[in-house]
């Protein structure tokens, strides 16, 4: 008899053990794997590891699925939008929760967006054709927005435009072309933009030498005193510096980033990229240090 109790007590341990420990592994799947990871504080493009232990991705909502443009507001939130209508939404950092913010008329205007970028708390968001919408005081509005502002940064007849950013140059804009029009040039360009002074500067161009491919630009950042240029259809980010020299290389998994048409940097450092989905969702990643 006590020999029977006591196989019991040992079963019903073992057992309450073996419960626990799977209850343990859901909640640890649901919050994904705590991982101890050496920070190194990257000093060029090419220092990041685009590795697993350092990747948290996430899918967005079926409106989002082909999610375009990045702005990082702080550590915590980032603004993004699609690109085929003028909505930014938020997506938080911490949370993973996506909002929609603002839109531009009612009924929403139907135009195809290709970046975003805020200066001071201005957003302004620019078409594959050049021309850049200006919302005042962006960064803290809601709802429907009609009183935008519209600037023609005059190169609808030189490249398609697919990026933008803050740029070095106080109160202005730096945009990278996908493709000149020029279907024989063998480079694509960089561009800056004055909203105050509505003038268009050529920086310099991207040789296609230079990476050993012909390259289609998806978004540009500034980062490390250069410009960070996604390179999506190559799956390539390409480090450059302020007058166009090639500082570094990095390549992106085909796996993991099908598409990737957004790229931003946390005030922190972190990487984050955006992925449009092609029968699948768009997804955020974001890869620590």
């Amino acid at each position: 008899m006590w020999l029977m109790m006591k196989k019991s007590k040992i079963f019903l341990t073992l057992a309450i053990a073996t419960s626990l420990s799977v209850i343990v592994g859901y909640l640890a799947a649901d919050r994904g794997p705590l991982k101890k990871v050496d920070v190194v504080i990257p000093e060029s493009i090419s220092d990041y590891r685009l590795s697993k232990s350092r990747r948290s991705q996430w899918a967005l909502p079926k409106v989002l699925r082909e999610v375009s443009g990045i702005a990082v507001v702080d550590n915590e939130k980032l603004f993004i939008h699609h690109d085929e209508a003028a909505v930014v939404f938020e997506f938080n950092v911490d949370t993973q929760v996506v909002m929609q913010r603002f839109q531009l008329a009612d009924p929403v205007l139907k135009i195809d967006l290709e970046g975003i970028a805020l200066l001071d708390n201005d957003v302004y968001l620019t078409t594959s054709t050049g021309e850049i919408y200006k919302v005042t005081d962006g960064l803290n509005r809601t709802g429907v927005i009609d009183d935008y502002e519209i600037f023609d940064t005059g190169l609808s007849g030189v490249c398609e435009i697919e990026g933008l950013d803050e740029d070095y140059t106080v109160g202005s804009l730096v945009l990278v072309c996908k493709q000149m029009l020029d279907q024989e040039a063998e480079y694509i360009s960089v561009y800056r933009y004055s909203p105050d002074t509505h003038e268009t500067t050529r920086l310099f161009d991207i040789p296609f030498a230079a990476f050993g491919k012909r390259l289609h630009a998806t978004a540009i950042a500034r980062q490390f005193d250069s410009y960070i240029v996604l390179f999506g259809k190559e799956k390539l980010l390409g480090q450059l510096s302020r007058e166009g020299l090639v500082l570094g290389v990095k390549e992106l998994k085909k796996n993991h980033h099908a598409q990737s048409e957004g790229l931003g940097f946390l005030e922190d450092g972190r990487l984050v990229l955006a992925d449009e989905g092609k029968k699948t969702s768009g997804r955020i990643t974001i890869y620590s240090l």
